[in-house]
């Protein structure tokens, strides 16, 4: 049956009226219809009339009374730098000089500087770390991916881990299994057995096999594909187990595992440099598999840690003594934190955000205690949206949180770097979102890779600026020394 175009006409009146009256009248909160169920309809003021996020970026007026060229340009040159840069106590940036001094003093055969990079889900498969460990060992040599669990939860964009189906994962983050009766989960979070451990105390005497493959990606860095040091982080068993380095279908080395009741270090170097190795365990009990270190034997190493759902606050409830053997075993210079994310959804008022960030204050100072000497750099929660209506708003308290944060790190004698200053603050993650490539995903929460690879490319400016600066100082006390 065809409509007449007056019909046509007619219909479409009939339609658009009430939804017109929708638009004009709808409340701003919604239409309630159950208890926890609202009906959300844009508003004909923010169809027709939306607010303007323009800002003003004109910074004139400010500097009106400089008059030397070089000055003015030096401080527009300081504003605009000011979002990126990496903020100290007391602006001190003598903070970092312990890792810069490490880093100055890189000789080839002498032992990597270690960075151990913490966060969330924003860093998972080596997201952000990938490309700052890129940067760094491309300027300052070093080579290998780090430290790598055993069986992780997500792959790396680095290497692939491959292992058999005998493993169980247990994990302080995501589901945890409540039939573990102990807290020595390693300092990557997790750690594998692929026997029960209930088979301990067995009359079994049946051995079992296992086996993990790690193995560079194609497409990875050049320098983090390959390494010549290998360590095995194990521990927590009875009975002794057998353990074979493969390198294809060649044997690289055999050892026992000697029974331990902590945790313990196996270390290998490898006769020569390596893409990939396979480990196969032999044993009637497993012991608890925590992970790998694949380094090279000299330069920058950087390990990306990434704990699912974490906010930093879990580091005091490990062992001491298992992160202290854990930690001991690298030139650990600098811990980059970079957490908050997850508990900007949750901190909804200025009480919680102090609660929270009194108790990942006690986690910065903990891991200094542990590892005497080394710097931090936290790096705070990036802006981020939640669906309001039909609309995409920043959390209203995550500036407070960014501030609480970054004076949280100043007391501990930490730095501080700033992601939501230096993406633009409150809005900027929708026009990540809606940028081409996108800069950030849909949940306006985590970046993309390319997002990433901005956010590793701005932190590392800032750290080799102050690098850069602390060896113009250096230059100077010299310079004056000799005269």
């Amino acid at each position: 049956l065809m409509m007449k175009p007056h019909q046509l006409f007619a219909f479409g009146l009939l339609v658009a009226f009430p939804l017109l009256l929708l638009l004009v009248w709808h409340p701003e909160k919604g239409f309630q219809v159950f208890e926890d169920v609202t009906l959300q309809f844009p508003t004909f003021r923010k169809i027709f009339f939306p607010p303007s996020d323009t800002v003003s970026t004109d910074t004139s007026d400010l500097f009106s009374d400089v008059r030397d060229p070089e000055v003015l340009k030096r401080k527009q040159d300081s504003l605009r730098a000011a979002p990126f840069q990496i903020h100290y106590p007391h602006g001190d940036p003598s903070f970092l000089y312990p890792l810069f001094d490490a880093i100055q003093s890189l000789q080839p055969g002498k032992r990597a500087v270690h960075i151990l990079h913490f966060g969330g889900s924003q860093i998972e498969g080596d997201r952000i770390t990938e490309d700052l460990r890129a940067k760094l060992q491309g300027r300052f040599g070093g080579k290998g991916p780090g430290w790598l669990p055993a069986v992780p939860y997500v792959g790396s964009r680095s290497f692939t881990i491959e292992y058999s189906d005998n493993w169980q994962r247990h994990a302080l983050y995501g589901l945890i299994d409540t039939t573990v009766q102990h807290n020595h989960y390693g300092a990557l979070g997790l750690y594998a057995r692929f026997t029960d451990p209930a088979d301990s105390i067995s009359t079994d005497t049946t051995s079992q096999h296992a086996w993990i493959q790690y193995q560079s990606r194609y497409g990875a860095d050049v320098n983090v594909k390959s390494f010549r040091r290998f360590t095995l982080f194990y521990g927590y068993h009875r009975h002794p187990v057998e353990l074979t380095l493969m390198g294809g279908d060649q044997i690289i080395h055999q050892t026992t595992l000697q029974p331990s009741e902590r945790t313990a270090v196996f270390q290998y170097a490898l006769p020569q440099a390596r893409r990939e190795i396979k480990l196969e365990f032999t044993g009637k009990e497993s012991p608890e598999v925590y992970g790998v270190s694949l380094e090279g034997s000299s330069g920058i190493l950087v390990s990306n840690i990434s704990l699912r759902g974490q906010s930093g606050t879990h580091f005091w409830t490990q062992p001491a003594h298992q992160l202290r053997t854990m930690f001991g075993t690298s030139n650990i210079k600098l811990i980059i934190l970079q957490f908050g994310a997850n508990v900007v959804p949750y901190t909804t008022t200025d009480t919680l955000i102090a609660e929270y960030c009194y108790r990942f204050g006690k986690n910065i100072e903990y891991l200094k205690k542990l590892i005497p000497g080394v710097s931090v750099i936290v790096i705070g929660p990036a802006d981020m949206a939640m669906k309001q209506g039909t609309e995409w708003v920043s959390y209203p308290l995550l500036p407070r949180l960014r501030d609480v944060m970054k004076k949280t790190a100043f007391a501990a004698g930490s730095a501080y770097w700033d992601p939501y200053a230096a993406m633009g603050g409150a809005g900027t993650i929708m026009d990540w979102v809606s940028a081409q490539p996108p800069l950030a995903a849909n949940d306006h929460v985590h970046f993309t890779v390319e997002g990433a690879e901005k956010i590793a490319q701005w932190f590392y400016d800032a750290l080799i600026k102050d690098y850069e600066q602390y060896l113009e100082g250096n230059k100077k006390e010299n310079d004056e020394e000799t005269r």
